[in-house]
């Protein structure tokens, strides 16, 4: 299973939390509709399937600020739409390869937008494709 390197799940969980006036991680796990052992497991691992079941879940969630705590808690000036987790976790892959390849890292808050900025771009795309040369030229560009 692939894990996020730079987006800290408990800090996205967190977010959640306040967000929704949660005062556990049981309530957590409620919501998203896992155990408690699942929502342990995925914290442990930084695992990127709690970041795509807390989009798919909060799709008024501006994807930014569920990463990294920074801008607008709520998308504005759009109707909600649902983040699809298939695009997302394809983006995510992508972006980690060529941070591989590249041999570079990125802080939490650039990651993110990075992140953000590839999937605008792939859901306006009607085909939802993730072209690898455009990935990688963005992501060293970012470096």
């Amino acid at each position: 299973m692939s894990t996020i390197n730079h987006h800290n799940v408990d800090d996205i969980l967190r977010r959640l939390m306040y967000l929704k006036k949660y005062s556990t991680y049981q309530d957590v796990a409620n919501f998203l509709g896992v155990d408690n052992r699942t929502l342990s497991a995925w914290k442990q691992r930084n695992s990127q399937v709690a970041v795509q079941k807390i989009s798919a879940k909060c799709a008024d969630l501006d994807l930014n600020w569920l990463l990294t705590g920074e801008g607008d808690v709520r998308k504005s000036g759009q109707e909600a739409m649902p983040v699809d987790a298939d695009v997302l976790e394809r983006l995510i892959e992508a972006v980690e390869v060529c941070l591989d390849q590249a041999e570079g890292s990125l802080k939490p808050a650039k990651k993110a937008q990075l992140i953000v900025t590839l999937y605008e771009m792939a859901i306006a795309d009607t085909e939802k494709k993730i072209e690898e040369g455009k990935v990688m030229q963005l992501v060293r560009l970012a470096l």
